[in-house]
């Protein structure tokens, strides 16, 4: 491999992207890429010779001068991007904005040069503060739903449970001698079968974070696939017959116990017979 001539790598410093400067024992400017005249607005001619300190605040331009030093006198060569916290440029214009920069030393024949690569990440501090802003007006809008959630399931469980009494209430009359006709005593069990059901739709809904967070609650047993198959068909048959359509099921005797939570899956049931 070829050696590149110092011209060469003049050149190709010049046009990096990042801000290169070098400055000399003093603290003065002896390099200034283009890059570094794209991010400060000084052409190069107007920066050589001139303070380092001119590219920062004024609040920092003191111990910024004395870092320097104390680095220039230490063992450590190099510190790179990321080894050190943001810093502060200041541009011809008087912006201030943020930036990452890596610094080294070395000697030479006038004296001690340091090296900086500076880049602005003003765009990547933007991006992170909405980022982050974004954040928190999501958790704040999910804290939001949550309690709208709560309200809304607390509403819903009061007529809900109202409906179940007086289901059940219905049901009860044959054990006090009164007679109902076989189409109440049916209806009164689908009506307390589907609010049973809603029921266990609400506290789904407040269980809906647990589910968010991987922690949705189940109580699974053997359970006869049949059982699950008539209490769906006994809650959407009267739905369906109201738009004329037959609502049957044919179980085989034969099929074995199933392992899972009967609440879960007569939702999923009713979930898919009731968008058929």
């Amino acid at each position: 491999m070829l050696p590149l001539s110092d011209t060469l790598v003049a050149a190709i410093l010049s046009i990096a992207a990042d801000a290169i400067i070098c400055v000399d024992g003093e603290q003065r400017i002896t390099f200034f890429n283009e890059g570094a005249a794209r991010i400060f607005g000084y052409d190069a001619d107007e920066m050589l010779g001139q303070p380092l300190a001119t590219l920062l605040p004024m609040r920092f331009r003191r111990s910024h001068s004395s870092h320097i030093e104390t680095f220039g006198k230490s063992r450590i060569v190099a510190r790179q991007m990321g080894e050190r916290s943001l810093i502060s440029g200041v541009r011809k214009n008087g912006e201030e904005f943020p930036a990452e920069a890596a610094i080294a030393h070395m000697p030479s024949e006038n004296g001690p040069v340091f090296s900086v690569v500076l880049r602005d990440v003003t765009e990547q501090r933007r991006a992170q503060e909405t980022n982050e802003r974004l954040l928190v007006e999501m958790e704040k809008a999910v804290k939001q739903r949550d309690e709208m959630l709560g309200l809304v399931s607390h509403d819903l469980r009061n007529p809900v449970n109202a409906v179940k009494m007086l289901a059940a209430a219905i049901l009860r009359l044959p054990a006090d001698g009164l007679t109902l006709r076989p189409e109440v005593y049916e209806h009164a069990t689908v009506m307390l079968q589907a609010a049973t059901q809603m029921d266990a739709l609400i506290q789904d809904l407040l269980d809906s974070t647990r589910l968010e967070a991987g922690r949705l609650r189940l109580a699974p047993r053997w359970t006869h696939v049949s059982e699950l198959v008539s209490v769906t068909v006994d809650t959407l048959e009267p739905m369906a017959a109201s738009k004329g359509i037959a609502l049957a099921s044919r179980v085989a005797d034969t099929l074995p116990e199933v392992y899972a939570d009967p609440d879960r899956m007569l939702q999923v049931l009713s979930n898919l017979v009731g968008n058929a």
